[in-house]
């Protein structure tokens, strides 16, 4: 098991065998400014989704 950082860096892990509860402190607003940089959803065009995005 193991807790990342937006960056995918190693903030907490646990070795083959061990075994427990992990915590970490992540800042939250960094996390959300990287993941806006990332451009997922700035790109995304759900009006091109047709049928797939309408409910059954």
């Amino acid at each position: 098991s193991f807790i990342t950082d937006e960056w995918g860096d190693y903030l907490a892990e646990y070795g083959a065998g061990e075994s427990g509860v992990l915590t970490a402190r992540l800042d939250l607003a960094q996390a959300a400014k990287h993941r806006a940089g990332m451009g997922f959803f700035r790109d995304r065009r759900p009006q091109l989704y047709g049928r797939i995005a309408q409910d059954i």
